[in-house]
């Protein structure tokens, strides 16, 4: 069984951004990863109140989670994870001013492009190839209240990836072949923008 894989050059705009998405921390310690639970039907007590910001015009601070399939976990997502089309402005910049909560699983996904890669395992100090799909992703995408989870709005989509292997830049992976799913923001903004902008 092969050991841990090192620094690989691999599909990356993606990559770190989970740590970089607004995930500061509020006077009560609250984060935007605390938001996870409003998927799974949780609300968060201590989330801001919906229609609070901006004197009540918006736009309503909303945090964006992803996950792989209906088995996988929710991943909460960055400015680079949701794409060029996602206004900046939407996303909450601390857990205690969040708003609204959006759940992405993709539920279908149509290979686009295969990108290879060479990697030095970190072990054995031999070199194995990596595999990165990149695919055109159908999302199944759900719109709750931070508070009370309660559920607003739900569609379904289309993201189209770019397809093209060297945008992006290193991440360290340990598996052979890894699936980028479409960047969602595209996407996402007719659904949201009549719930984050009033």
């Amino acid at each position: 069984m092969r050991s841990r894989i090192g620094v690989v050059l691999v599909v990356g705009v993606l990559a770190a951004a989970v740590l970089a998405c607004g995930s500061g921390d509020g006077p009560s310690g609250l984060t935007n990863s605390t938001f996870e639970q409003v998927c799974d039907g949780q609300g968060v007590e201590e989330a801001a109140f919906y229609g609070s910001a901006a004197d009540g015009e918006g736009p309503f601070p909303v945090v964006v989670f992803r996950r792989a399939s209906t088995d996988s976990w929710w991943v909460l997502l960055g400015k680079d994870q949701l794409g060029a089309d996602f206004p900046d402005g939407w996303i909450s910049p601390q857990g205690t001013q969040t708003e609204l909560v959006v759940c992405l699983t993709a539920i279908e996904r149509e290979l686009v492009t295969e990108c290879y890669y060479t990697a030095v395992d970190d072990e054995e100090g031999g070199e194995v190839e990596l595999v990165i799909e990149l695919y055109n992703t159908k999302y199944e995408a759900v719109l709750r209240n931070a508070q009370t989870a309660e559920v607003y709005a739900s569609t379904t989509f289309l993201a189209e990836t770019g397809g093209i292997c060297d945008e992006y830049a290193i991440e360290i992976i340990d598996q052979d072949v890894r699936v980028i799913d479409a960047e969602p923001g595209a996407g996402l903004v007719p659904f949201l923008e009549p719930w984050v902008v009033k």
